[in-house]
């Protein structure tokens, strides 16, 4: 199970990774559901945090992985 939100906590945002009762919860800007550029330093921020968004693929992160 994977859940995706999105936020606005401004321009230096970039995204976070969680879990809640051991499910993979991620919080991503919501210019990330739009813009290519966003979405590569979000899957950035994911790897550095230790997820892998191109392996899971449960959101529009994952889906648009190279």
């Amino acid at each position: 199970m994977h859940d995706m939100v999105t936020a606005d906590h401004g321009p230096d945002f970039h995204g976070f990774r969680g879990q809640i009762d051991g499910q993979l919860v991620c919080v991503i800007p919501r210019q990330a559901l739009h813009e290519e550029n966003e979405r590569r330093i979000v899957r950035g921020v994911m790897r550095r945090q230790g997820a892998d968004c191109g392996q899971c693929r449960g959101c529009v992160i994952g889906r648009h992985a190279d």
